[in-house]
């Protein structure tokens, strides 16, 4: 069934342009996030164990935006599979430049702890 649908969509959007494949993308991406909240929840919890002690609604509001960003994974390979480029940003190359002509910003592989993360039995991260 899924991949009738996703040749279907590949054909219409080839008619219709990116902007329809985006469009019923970003719909299954809201299906996902209302209809499977335990998806919703672990991506709630993750964000809260990045950013503690925000509202609720911040939780949810980057959940949504996790799931809506990446039906551009999917935009991208349609495109991809039909000869057409993908447009992408690169913020602060810049840094990036500056740090690699100095000869800083890396890290020796030699200087990461072995120590691994533990968590509590049931806790998610």
């Amino acid at each position: 069934m899924r991949e009738y649908f996703y040749r279907w969509l590949s054909f219409a959007s080839k008619f219709l342009g990116p902007g329809f494949f985006r469009f019923i993308a970003r719909c299954i991406a809201g299906g996902y996030f209302v209809l499977l909240p335990k998806r919703t929840a672990v991506s709630m919890h993750f964000y809260s164990a990045l950013w503690p002690g925000r509202h609720r609604r911040f939780y949810l509001a980057c959940a949504w935006r996790q799931f809506q960003n990446f039906t551009s994974v999917f935009l991208d390979r349609h495109l991809l599979q039909h000869g057409k480029t993908m447009t992408y940003t690169f913020e602060g190359r810049q840094h990036l430049h500056q740090a690699l002509e100095a000869g800083q910003g890396g890290r020796d592989v030699g200087e990461v702890d072995p120590q691994p993360l533990v968590l509590r039995e049931g806790e998610l991260l």
